[in-house]
């Protein structure tokens, strides 16, 4: 759901290792310059979907970003490809 100043980010975990993940978001106003980073509570130890909320966005604009998920223990980092939304 996008609105003038939110945005709820959806990402997937298709894999997972032996140890959980910690699940982020990417994203800028620029697809080559996901500068900021929005986390999403918890550690997981299983595949599946995760959402979190994006605010405080401008209205009329463009704005990328990618879900990624670390590997605790070895920081091995997935990320998914870059989408878009415009608020």
């Amino acid at each position: 759901m996008v609105d003038e100043s939110s945005v709820v980010l959806r990402g997937n975990i298709n894999q997972i290792g032996q140890n959980g993940v910690t699940r982020y978001f990417k994203w800028g106003t620029s697809s080559n310059n996901l500068i900021y980073t929005l986390s999403v509570s918890g550690t997981v130890y299983g595949t599946g979907s995760f959402s979190q909320t994006l605010s405080g966005l401008n209205n009329n604009t463009t704005y990328y970003y990618k879900a990624c998920a670390q590997e605790i223990g070895s920081g091995i980092v997935d990320c998914g490809n870059v989408q878009n939304f415009v608020t």
